[in-house]
C-alpha cells in the first residue's frame, strides 16, 4: 500500500521530537558537568551516549522519508522551512519561560493522547475477492475483512496466550479453546483446506507462554482428554489422594495462628505447617476412636511446601504473602532492646558526650570539613557545643573510635546435613499486620550452642576510619588432654603467628595475628567457685586488652604524631566500645585497670548487650557475614604456596606442643583448624575492606556519611526500629520525637555528669517506654549504677561517677561481710566456750574418766541444766564447722530431735534403743563424745578494702622474658646471682607460701604502679615515660621475688591489705628483715635503695636512692647530706621531706609530722660498685646470670644518655629499687613527692642538678 505525504509528516514530527529530547538531555549533561549534582560519574557518560543516539535516530529517519513517498527530498525541505517559520513566529508572539523544545514536546504528547499519528488512511480498501459462499446481507459483507486477515487473526488466538480479559489460562477456558480449535480444523478439512494449527502445536504454545499451570503439552493433553470423557462438564482435578486438610480450612488455621502469635516467630514457617497437619491428623484419629498419641503423623516435605505455596496463593487477596528472607533468631529481650527508644537515647547521649573534644581542630583532623556536613550533622554538632558550653569543639579522630567484637565459627571436617525441610527458607507472613512494615523477620528462641565440632572465636577491633587490629583467633573448650594443666597451668596458651593477618599469605607481608587456645577448666565444688578469681573469659579479655588493643591504640597515636614518653593530648583520646559482656566488665572495673585507662586516656563505653545487632559497628558491617560466607567455600587442601603453610606446620608440630597443646587425639579437629587458619588471611583480605568496616560505623550513627567524622543524633536514634517505623501502632509520633529532641540538653548533661542516663531519668523527662514483641507497653525499668551493669543500656564504664558508685558498692559489700564475720566470730566463740564447759564438767565427774571416750550416757544425764543448749554446743563443735546448728541433718524418721525419745528414758535405753532413725540429743552427744572438734574459731574481722587484682600467666610457645615471681624463686641460678649481687639484705628460705605471696605482690605492684603513673607525682607529660611503662613494669616480677626472698614483706596474708596500705614489715630485729645503716661501716659504704623509719609513730615514711661517683654517693654520704639539709630553711622550702621532718632545735616552716632525729635509716637493697661480678649480674641482659630485664628499647634509651653504660644501668637499678619500695609504703604516711627516675627523664625542672642523685 502506497504511503502519502500526510504519513510522511507524521513520521517527521515524531523524529523531530527525538531531536527535542536530545536537546533536553544535553542541558542535563551540561548541568552535571560542574559536579554539584548527586548523579554518579557513569550517569553523565550515559547521558552523552543517549544524546548521540537520539541525534542519529533523527538523521536516519529524515533520510528514510525521501524513500517512502514521492518527492521525499522536497517534502523534507518544505517541512524544515515551515518549522523554522513557525518557531520564529511563536518566539515573537509568546513570552513563556519554557524553552521551545519543551513546548513542542508537550504539544506532541497532547496530540498523541488525542490520536496524532493514528489516523486511518483515507484511501478505500481494495475490493473483496469473489467468493462462492452466499452472504447473509450486503451490510454484513462490507464489514468483513479479507480471508488472509481472517486466517491471521485466528492464528493469533492460538499463539499460547490467554484471551482477553483473562491473564492466565484456567482449565475450563483452555479446554474450550481446544474444543473450538478442533471444530475449526474439522470444518477446514471438510472444505479441503489446510488445518489452521494442530492441537499439538497449540498445546506447546500454551506451555511455552507460561500462562497456565502446565509446564509441558502432555499435562494439557491428559487434562483435555479427561474433560472430553466427562462429557465436557466437569473440569478434572489433579491426580493423587485427597488432601488431609481443605485449602480454605488450612488458610484460616494459618491466619489464626499468626494473629494469636502462638508460634515462636514473626513468620509462619514450614515447621509450623507441619504442626498444623499433625494436629489435624490427631484430631481425626480421636474422632475415629483411635489412639491419637500413637498415630503416624509424619508429613512429607513436598506436601508441606505445596501447602505453603497453596496458602500463600489462595490467601493473596486476604493479605497473606510468601517471603524467602532469612530470619534471625532473637530472644524476647533482644526484640525489646532493639525496639527500645530509651535504649537508643542512652546510646545516643553516650556517643555524643564522649566522641567530641573541646578546643580548636588539630592538624590531624585537617581533612575534616564542617561545611560539608549534612543538616542533621550540623545540628548535632551545635547541640553538643551547647552542652559542652564551649566556643569550639571537634570530633574524636575516627582512627581512635574503636569497636571490639567477636564472632564464633564452627569448623568441621566434611559436609553438613542437607535436609529437605530444614533448608527450605520460605515462610508466610501477614501483609495486613499493623507492624509488618517495620518488623524485621525474627524468631524468638533460646541461646543455644552447636554441640561438638571445634569452636573458633574471632575477635576484631575496627576503627571508624576503616582500620583493623591484628586478628585474635581463640580456640575454646579444650580438655585437659588437649591442653595440659602441667605445661599450661592457667589454661591459656597464646602465640603470635607471622602471616596470620589480612593478606598474610603474601611472603612480603610482615603482619601477624594471635592464635590462642583456651582450656575449659571445671570448678569442682563451691569452695573452688568462691576462690577462683578469674574465668577463662576474663583471662582472654585481659590478654586481648594488654597484647592487642592497647598496642593497637598506641601505634595509631604514633602515626598521628604522638611520641612515646609524651603526655597524651586530649585530641588523641580514644573511645573504645565493647558489647558489655560480663567477662569483659569484670576485668575492667578493678582499680588498676581504671587507673591504666585514665593514664592512657581511653574512654570505655559499653553497648546494651541485647542491642549490639543494631548499635555495634562490628555487627552492622558486612565483615562477619562475609567471613562466614567465604568460610563455607574456602579450603587450602590443594594449596601448594609456601609461606604461611610452613609456619603453621612448624607451630603445630613443635612450638605449640611445647606449650602443652595436643590435638592428636582428634585429627579431624586439628586438620579442620589448620585448614581454617590457612584460609583466614584470604578471607579477611576479601571481607575486611575499608568501605565495609566504615559502613558499620555509619549505620551505627558514630560517623556521618558525608565526612566520616561526626556522629548524628537522628542516625543514632535510628538504631531503634521504632524511631524509623511508619506504622501507627509501632512508630513514634512526630510530637514524641520532637519532645525527645527538646529534652536532649537536659539529659545529655546528666550523661556527662554520671556517665549514663537511667531509665528513671528518661521516664521523668517523658521519653517513650519499651514494648514487647506483641507491641504491648512494658512496665519495666532497667538497672543503673553499679548494679547488674551487663543488663544496662549504653554507658561510659570509666566515668568518675560510675567509678565512685562501684567503690561505694565495694565498701557496702565489705561492710556487710564484716558484720556477718563479726557475728559469726561471736556466735562461734560462745559455742566453743559452752563446749569447753561441758568437757571440763564431764572430765571432772569421776576419777575413772581419763578422756571423753570414758564418758557414759549416765554421765551425760548428770550434766547441769540447761541440757538442750549445752548438748547442742557439744554436738555442734564436733559436727558442723559454722555458726548454724543444722538440726535437719540430725532428725530421725519422725522429724524430731529432743533430749530423749520419751520422758524419763533411762541411760540403758538411750544407749540400746536410739539410733540415727530414732535419735535424741543425749545419744548424739554420747556417740560423738570422742570425735575431733571440727568447729574452728574465727579471727577478729577487720574492716578493710581488699585488692581485687587477679594474677595469671599466659603460656607462650616460645621463650619469653615475662616470668612470674614464683618462677624466679624456683630458679637456683637466679637466686645465686641475686645473693651475690645484692648486699645489705639476708635471704630467707623459699617455701610454697612465699612463692604465692610473691605472685600476689607482683599484681599489687602492678596496680600501684598504674596509680602512681596517673597521680600528681608524675607530670602529665611524663606519664608514659619509658622508665615507668617499660623498664619498671617489665621488672616487677623480679622485684616482687627479690623483696619477698629478703623478708621485707609483712608476715600476714597480703590479700587482706588494701591498695593504700603499707606492705613492708616493721624493722623489729637486726637478724630479720631490714639492715640498719647507722653505725654499720660496711653497709654505709654501699649504694642503692634506703628507707627512713619513724620510731615515734612506728611507720615507714620514705624511700630513696643513691648512686654515682664520689664519697657522697654512698649511704653514709647521703645520710649526712639529709642530716645537714634538715637544718636548712632553704632546703625546707625546696623539699617537702625536710619541711615535714626538720632537725630538732632549728626554725621550721609549715606543719611538721616529726623530727629528723627520730628517724632511722635502713637498707632496702644495695650493691657494691667495686665488685665486678655482682655489678655484672645486675647489668647483664640475656645471659644466664641476668637478674633483671633489659629490653632493646630500654637499652637504646640508656645508650642515648651518653657516658659509661654500666654506670647508667646502675642508676636505673637504684631508681627501680627506690620506686618499688616507695609503692609499698602507706599512701597517707609517704612524705615523698618525687616521681622517681629523675635523672633519667622524669624530672621536669632541670635547673638543679646534683652529682649524687636523690
Amino acid at each position: 500500500m502506497k504511503n502519502t505525504p500526510e504519513d510522511a509528516k507524521v513520521l517527521l514530527d515524531t523524529l523531530a521530537c527525538a531531536r527535542h529530547v536530545a536537546t533536553g538531555l544535553s542541558v542535563i549533561k551540561d548541568r552535571c558537568d560542574d559536579g554539584n549534582t548527586n548523579l554518579r560519574n557513569e550517569d553523565v557518560s550515559n547521558l552523552g551516549f543517549y544524546v548521540d543516539t537520539l541525534h542519529r535516530i533523527e538523521g536516519v529517519g529524515r533520510n528514510k522519508v525521501q524513500h517512502i513517498c514521492p518527492g521525499g527530498s522536497n517534502v523534507v525541505r518544505g517541512y524544515d522551512k515551515v518549522a523554522s517559520a513557525n518557531r520564529k513566529k511563536e518566539e515573537e508572539d509568546t513570552r513563556s519561560s519554557a524553552p521551545y523544545f519543551m513546548r513542542k514536546l508537550r504539544e506532541f504528547r497532547d496530540a498523541c493522547k488525542k490520536g496524532l499519528g493514528k489516523k486511518k488512511s483515507q484511501m478505500l480498501p481494495p475490493p473483496l475477492p469473489p467468493t462462492n459462499k452466499a452472504t447473509r446481507s450486503s451490510e454484513r459483507q462490507q464489514k468483513m475483512v479479507s480471508p488472509e486477515k481472517t486466517t491471521e487473526d485466528l492464528l493469533m488466538k492460538y499463539n499460547g496466550h490467554p484471551r482477553y480479559p483473562d491473564k492466565r489460562w484456567s482449565r475450563t477456558t483452555l479446554c474450550k479453546a481446544l474444543k473450538e480449535l478442533d471444530e475449526i480444523n474439522n470444518k477446514r478439512k471438510d472444505n479441503n483446506e489446510r488445518v489452521l494449527i494442530s492441537p499439538r502445536k497449540f498445546m506447546e504454545n500454551v506451555a511455552e507462554a507460561g500462562k497456565s499451570e502446565y509446564k509441558d503439552r502432555s499435562g494439557i493433553y491428559r487434562m483435555y482428554t479427561k474433560w472430553l470423557q466427562n462429557e465436557e462438564g466437569n473440569v478434572p482435578e489433579g491426580r493423587g489422594r485427597p488432601s488431609v486438610i481443605d485449602l480454605d480450612e488450612l488458610e484460616e488455621t494459618v491466619k489464626k495462628k499468626m494473629q494469636d502469635r502462638t508460634s515462636d516467630s514473626s513468620r509462619f514457617k514450614v515447621e509450623h505447617m507441619e504442626e498444623v497437619f499433625k494436629e489435624k491428623k490427631m484430631k481425626e484419629a480421636e474422632q475415629n476412636g483411635l489412639e491419637s498419641e500413637r498415630v503416624n503423623c509424619t508429613v512429607a516435605g513436598k506436601t508441606l511446601k505445596a501447602a505453603m505455596m497453596a496458602v500463600a496463593m489462595n490467601g493473596a487477596e486476604s493479605g497473606l504473602g510468601m517471603s524467602t528472607k532469612k530470619m534471625a533468631t532473637k530472644t524476647e529481650k533482644r526484640f525489646q532492646a532493639e525496639h527500645s527508644v530509651m535504649g537508643a537515647y542512652a546510646y545516643a547521649t553516650t556517643v555524643l558526650s564522649t566522641h567530641f573534644v573541646e578546643g580548636p581542630r588539630p592538624y590531624s583532623l585537617r581533612k575534616y570539613q564542617p561545611m560539608n556536613l549534612s543538616d542533621d550533622a550540623k545540628q548535632t554538632v551545635e547541640w553538643v557545643r551547647e552542652a559542652f558550653g564551649a566556643d569550639e569543639i571537634h570530633p574524636v579522630d575516627p582512627n581512635l573510635v574503636l569497636s571490639t567484637d567477636d564472632t564464633t565459627l564452627f569448623v568441621f571436617e566434611g559436609a553438613t546435613n542437607d535436609g529437605c525441610v530444614d533448608k527450605w527458607e520460605w515462610k508466610i507472613y501477614d501483609k495486613t499486620e499493623p507492624a509488618s512494615s517495620v518488623h524485621s523477620d525474627f524468631q524468638v528462641g533460646d541461646d543455644v550452642q552447636m554441640a561438638g565440632g571445634l569452636r573458633v572465636r574471632l575477635t576484631f577491633t575496627f576503627t571508624a576510619s576503616g582500620l583493623a587490629a591484628p586478628p585474635y583467633v581463640a580456640v575454646s573448650g579444650l580438655t585437659e588432654e588437649e591442653l595440659s594443666p602441667v605445661l599450661c597451668e592457667h589454661g591459656i596458651l597464646a602465640e603470635k603467628i607471622p602471616g596470620l593477618c589480612k593478606g598474610g599469605n603474601d611472603l612480603f607481608n610482615e603482619g601477624f595475628g594471635w592464635l590462642v587456645f583456651l582450656r575449659a577448666d571445671r570448678k569442682n565444688n563451691k569452695k573452688d567457685q568462691e576462690e577462683a578469681a578469674l574465668s577463662i573469659a576474663n583471662k582472654k579479655f585481659i590478654h586481648y586488652n594488654d597484647e592487642v588493643l592497647l598496642p593497637f591504640i598506641r601505634s595509631i597515636r604514633e602515626k598521628l604524631g604522638w611520641k612515646k614518653g609524651q603526655q597524651i593530648p586530649d585530641y588523641l583520646k580514644a573511645c573504645s566500645w565493647f558489647d558489655g559482656d560480663i567477662g569483659q566488665l569484670q576485668t575492667m572495673i578493678t582499680e588498676a585497670r581504671e587507673a591504666l585507662d585514665e593514664a592512657e586516656k581511653i574512654i570505655r563505653n559499653k553497648h546494651s548487650a541485647a542491642s549490639t545487632g543494631r548499635q555495634q559497628p562490628a555487627d552492622l558491617s558486612p565483615v562477619f557475614r562475609l567471613i562466614k560466607t567465604f568460610q563455607l567455600n574456602s579450603t587450602a587442601k590443594d594449596d601448594v604456596a609456601c609461606g604461611l603453610s610452613q609456619t603453621i606446620d612448624e607451630y603445630f608440630s613443635t612450638l605449640l606442643r611445647s606449650g602443652g597443646l595436643n590435638l592428636d587425639g582428634n585429627p579431624r579437629k586439628k586438620k579442620a583448624l589448620i585448614d581454617f587458619l590457612l584460609c583466614l588471611p584470604e578471607m579477611m583480605e576479601r571481607s575486611m575492606l575499608k568501605k565495609h568496616i566504615k559502613r558499620g560505623f555509619v549505620e551505627a550513627g558514630m560517623i556521618d556519611e558525608e565526612t566520616g567524622h561526626v556522629p548524628t543524633f537522628e542516625k543514632l536514634m535510628g538504631t531503634c526500629i521504632r524511631w524509623g517505623s511508619a506504622d501507627k501502632d509501632v512508630g513514634i509520633q512526630r510530637s514524641a520525637k520532637n519532645h525527645c529532641r527538646d529534652k536532649f540538653q537536659e539529659l545529655v548533661k546528666i550523661q556527662m555528669e554520671n556517665g549514663q542516663i537511667s531509665y528513671t531519668d528518661m521516664a521523668t523527662h517523658g521519653i517513650p517506654g519499651d514494648i514487647d514483641s506483641k507491641c504491648q507497653e512494658l512496665d519495666y525499668v532497667r538497672p543503673s549504677g553499679a548494679d547488674a551493669e551487663h543488663r544496662q543500656p549504653a554507658k561510659t564504664i570509666n566515668a568518675k561517677w560510675q567509678k565512685k558508685l562501684r567503690e561505694d558498692k565495694r565498701k557496702r559489700k565489705l561492710t556487710e561481710k564484716h558484720v556477718k564475720a563479726a557475728a559469726d566470730h561471736d556466735v562461734i566463740n560462745i559455742i566453743l566456750q559452752r563446749n569447753r564447759e561441758v568437757e571440763e564438767e564431764l572430765l571432772g565427774m569421776r576419777n575413772e574418766i581419763g578422756s571423753l571416750a570414758d564418758v557414759t550416757v549416765s554421765d551425760l544425764l548428770q550434766l547441769k541444766k540447761p541440757h538442750s543448749e549445752r548438748l547442742k554446743a557439744f554436738i555442734h563443735a564436733r559436727k558442723f564447722n559454722g555458726r548454724e546448728f543444722k538440726q535437719s541433718q540430725l532428725t530421725g524418721a519422725d522429724g524430731k530431735l529432743n533430749l530423749m525419745r520419751y520422758k524419763n528414758q533411762s541411760a540403758e535405753s538411750i544407749e540400746a534403743d536410739c539410733n540415727e532413725d530414732a535419735p535424741c540429743l543425749f545419744w548424739y552427744a554420747w556417740k560423738l563424745r570422742s570425735d575431733e572438734i571440727v568447729l574452728s574459731a574465727r579471727d577478729v574481722p577487720t574492716l578493710d578494702i581488699p585488692m581485687v587484682l587477679p594474677q595469671f600467666t599466659v603460656t607462650s610457645a616460645r621463650p619469653t622474658n615475662k616470668k612470674r615471681p614464683s618462677e624466679y624463686l624456683s630458679d637456683p641460678i637466679w637466686l645465686g646471682a641475686l645473693s651475690s649481687a645484692v648486699k645489705g639484705a639476708e635471704m630467707i628460705p623459699v617455701s610454697e607460701e612465699l612463692r604465692r605471696k610473691a605472685d600476689y605482690l607482683c599484681s599489687s605492684l602492678d596496680g600501684r604502679l598504674s596509680l602512681h603513673m596517673a597521680s600528681n607525682r608524675v607530670h602529665g607529660t611524663k606519664q608514659n615515660h619509658w622508665t615507668l611503662r617499660l623498664f619498671t613494669r617489665e621488672n616487677l616480677p623480679a622485684m616482687a621475688a627479690a623483696i619477698c626472698i629478703f623478708g621485707h614483706i609483712v608476715d600476714d596474708d597480703i590479700t587482706t591489705y588494701g591498695m593504700e596500705d603499707c606492705l613492708l614489715r616493721m624493722p623489729m630485729s637486726q637478724s630479720e628483715g631490714f639492715c640498719l645503716i647507722d653505725g654499720n661501716e660496711y653497709v654505709g659504704s654501699l649504694q642503692g635503695c634506703y628507707l627512713y623509719f619513724d620510731w615515734t609513730k612506728f611507720r615507714w615514711i620514705r624511700s630513696g636512692k643513691t648512686s654515682g661517683d664520689g664519697t657522697k654517693a654512698c649511704f653514709r654520704g647521703r645520710g649526712d647530706t639529709h642530716k645537714k639539709n634538715a637544718k636548712s630553711i632553704d632546703e625546707m622550702k625546696a623539699h617537702n621531706f625536710y619541711q615535714l621532718y626538720p632537725a630538732k632545735g632549728v626554725q621550721t616552716i609549715g606543719v611538721r609530722k616529726g623530727y629528723f632525729d627520730d628517724l632511722s635509716m635502713y637498707c632496702g637493697m644495695a650493691f657494691d660498685p667495686s665488685e665486678s661480678d655482682g655489678v655484672s649480674n645486675l647489668c647483664s641482659g640475656g645471659e644466664i646470670g641476668s637478674l633483671f630485664v633489659w629490653s632493646k628499647e630500654v637499652m637504646r634509651e640508656l645508650n642515648e644518655k651518653g657516658g659509661e653504660l654500666q654506670k647508667v644501668q646502675l642508676d636505673a637499678i637504684a631508681y627501680l629499687w627506690e620506686l618499688c619500695y616507695d609503692l609499698l609504703l602507706a599512701e597517707s604516711h609517704n612524705v615523698s613527692v618525687s616521681p622517681g627516675f629523675e635523672s633519667l627523664g622524669l624530672r621536669v625542672n632541670r635547673s638543679k642538678k646534683r652529682k649524687a642523685c636523690d
